[in-house]
């Protein structure tokens, strides 16, 4: 999921960091 952004990866792994947490909870 973090893959359609390429300049980004830190803010790409955050965000699904973030929305596995999410989806975890």
């Amino acid at each position: 999921m973090s893959v359609w952004i390429d300049g980004g990866d830190l803010a790409a792994r955050r965000f699904d960091r973030a929305l596995t947490m999410l989806q975890c909870s």
